[in-house]
């Protein structure tokens, strides 16, 4: 823990051989070997050294580096709540306790981290005692998601009589954007929420396009905390090693501390030997799919098209515009990179042209695209391996393969046409 990776870091060449050299025994009283708490609760010192030396030295393995120091908290935390010192400990449980409250905000946005674990940030930031009682009954509480799928919880909320009173439920993001630069994609899976199977297209973002976003975002001094490149697959664009490389370039220049991510389903020689040229620094999401035929939310469902959200206020938005980003596309910014994909294919062309400012909450846009999209959906609801979609999507979809809508595309607005 306190030695290898030090030694790596320095290592000029790494060779590894698969072939058994050493027999290695387990003592019982070794330290390795002691479950002491007290011991164990020594080793939080060299897990958050060796984070501290991989920020600094290997940025691109931080997430990981986190993901595996936050994880050990939670056994520490397991230790001491099972130790009868548990409630005086309390300089250890602070260790904890500080460090979750600290990085918060990066925890939640480590894409290594699951679902679970997220959710798991949220009730410590909470109550950090009730956080035990998730996390280590975790699979009986899950027994009681399809109990509480049965009651209107999620309904309610964002019904108009309700949100007049609680407010809206979602405001988005200022610090995370994602960027849609092309439809084009090698698999077109089922139900994709950019609609590359649906509605197929070789429609993609220009150089001069990012070149304008990242000029705007200079100009009105927005340091993006993450920006995440997507499509479609984005290995398909031609230009991607050179958005890339100006995306590198501003983050050096003004923003050091974002996080640059690229989303690829991994799939194809194709996609493979482009992600070999991807610089070492930026995040790789990989779903490594490998069919079309895979699970995904029904996001061809139209709220609009169900009883239930008929007096729904679609202002309120989903997790999405909070945790994914605003998007931008080659029509402009959306409140998220789905609200750009749902618009080419309806032909709205409401993309705001510019950076949207700090009091835009695009709530126009949310209003009038969360009404058609199936991650509006609130319930706890089965995923699909197959084509599903609602009466709108359907005619929608027809309509488009007769005749393509017709966008304005990210920075010609302003272009006078004589």
């Amino acid at each position: 823990m306190v030695f290898n990776y030090k030694v790596f870091a320095k290592a000029k060449k790494i060779v590894y051989i698969d072939i058994p050299k050493y027999y290695y025994t387990h003592c019982k009283d070794s330290i390795m070997g002691s479950k002491s708490y007290l011991k164990t609760i020594d080793q939080v010192y060299p897990y958050l050294e060796r984070l501290e030396f991989i920020s600094k030295n290997f940025p691109s393995l931080f997430n990981l580096a986190q993901k595996e120091y936050y994880l050990y908290l939670l056994k520490i935390y397991g230790n001491l709540k099972n130790n009868p010192h548990f409630d005086k400990d309390k300089k250890r449980r602070n260790l904890i306790k500080n460090y979750i409250n600290t990085n918060y905000r990066s925890l939640t946005s480590n894409p290594l981290i699951n679902r679970k674990y997220k959710v798991l940030l949220k009730i410590f930031k909470i109550n950090f005692e009730l956080g035990y009682l998730f996390f280590y009954h975790y699979s009986d509480l899950m027994k009681l998601r399809e109990y509480y799928s049965l009651l209107p919880f999620g309904y309610l909320r964002i019904q108009k009589l309700v949100t007049r009173v609680l407010g809206l439920k979602y405001q988005r993001s200022r610090k995370f954007i994602e960027i849609d630069i092309t439809y084009a994609c090698n698999l077109k899976c089922y139900n994709c929420d950019r609609s590359c199977s649906q509605a197929p297209s070789q429609e993609r973002m220009t150089v001069e396009q990012i070149r304008l976003f990242l000029d705007e975002s200079i100009a009105g001094k927005i340091r993006w905390e993450r920006i995440r490149i997507l499509g479609g697959e984005p290995t398909l664009h031609p230009n991607l090693l050179e958005i890339i490389d100006m995306i590198r370039n501003w983050r050096l220049d003004y923003a050091p501390e974002a996080l640059i991510e690229l989303n690829t389903n991994g799939y194809g020689h194709r996609v493979r030997e482009v992600l070999r040229l991807i610089p070492d620094d930026i995040i790789i999401k990989n779903s490594n799919k490998n069919c079309r035929e895979q699970l995904f939310d029904s996001f061809n469902i139209a709220p609009s098209d169900k009883i239930a959200y008929q007096f729904a206020d679609f202002r309120n938005g989903c997790y999405l515009a909070k945790m994914s980003g605003i998007g931008l596309t080659p029509y402009g910014y959306y409140p998220c990179a789905p609200a750009g994909a749902i618009d080419r294919v309806f032909g709205f062309d409401t993309g705001r042209d510019r950076l949207p400012t700090e009091d835009d909450d695009l709530y126009d846009q949310l209003k009038k695209f969360c009404r058609l999209c199936g991650h509006f959906e609130r319930r706890f609801h089965s995923k699909v391996h197959r084509p599903t979609m609602s009466k709108t999507w359907e005619n929608a979809y027809e309509l488009y393969s007769i005749k393509r809508p017709i966008l304005h595309r990210y920075g010609e607005r302003d272009i006078i046409v004589h």
